[in-house]
């Protein structure tokens, strides 16, 4: 279970406010041209296991949808939105 799924008043808070800090950080890296390359994460978690909750991400609507393809790869964006 992750938090976004949590019926907890404090999980619940917690994961708003995540989501607003995760789309400001969306907006700035598609700003600013910058793409999300999970060769370097591999060390730490595998990409199967973090692009799961960029597809979560995906469904929080067309702002967020836009700024994903423009952050994600080809690739990891059609996995995603799929």
């Amino acid at each position: 279970m992750h938090i976004a799924d949590s019926t907890r008043p404090a999980s619940i808070s917690k994961a708003n406010s995540d989501l607003i800090d995760i789309k400001y950080l969306l907006r700035w890296l598609a700003d600013h041209n910058q793409q999300v390359d999970f060769g370097y994460y591999a060390a730490f978690t595998p990409k199967d296991r973090l692009l799961p909750g960029f597809r979560q991400l995906y469904s929080k609507g067309t702002v967020v949808r836009n700024n994903l393809q423009k952050v994600l790869q080809a690739a990891d964006f059609q996995y995603v939105s799929s």
